[in-house]
């Protein structure tokens, strides 16, 4: 479902606090869409001087029967285990409070050190076709990688 979800993206941003080392925030805009109301999902960090890390995240209003699966199992058939769906848009519900030295949201670091600054470079080279690849693990779309070039 995620990727039908994000053919309504119609960008991304990533926006840093004033001072870069209080924090930052990444931002989807959507269209309007079928599956949420929200028109823009933010996840933000801010970095405190004591080392705490507040993480705050949109709640997303799903519309009725739209909500991200997220674990969640789907429908068994047969004999076998149902297959468990995780959903990237669960990642902005991810808000546990963490020490600085905790922090590890890959997610969060890949968007804003590597694929913001240098959208191009994974649509230009062959060897970043495994870093597409993974982008499309957390149901990402390419299409983002073109907005806000």
């Amino acid at each position: 479902m995620d990727i039908s979800i994000f053919r309504h993206l119609d960008s991304l941003g990533v926006e840093d606090q004033k001072d870069v080392k209080m924090g930052y925030s990444i931002m989807f805009s959507f269209n309007e869409n079928p599956y949420f109301e929200d028109r823009k999902l933010e996840k933000t960090y801010t970095f405190f001087e004591d080392g705490a890390i507040k993480i705050t995240g949109t709640t997303i209003k799903w519309k009725d029967g739209s909500g991200a699966s997220n674990g969640v199992n789907g429908e068994k058939k047969g004999k076998k285990r149902p297959l468990t769906e995780d959903s990237f848009f669960s990642w902005f519900g991810e808000t546990d409070q963490k020490d600085i030295t905790e922090l590890h949201d890959e997610v969060a670091e890949i968007i804003k050190e590597d694929l913001w600054p240098n959208p191009l470079k994974y649509f230009n080279n062959v060897i970043s076709f495994a870093f597409v690849l993974y982008l499309f693990t957390y149901s990402l779309s390419p299409f983002i990688l073109f907005f806000n070039c």
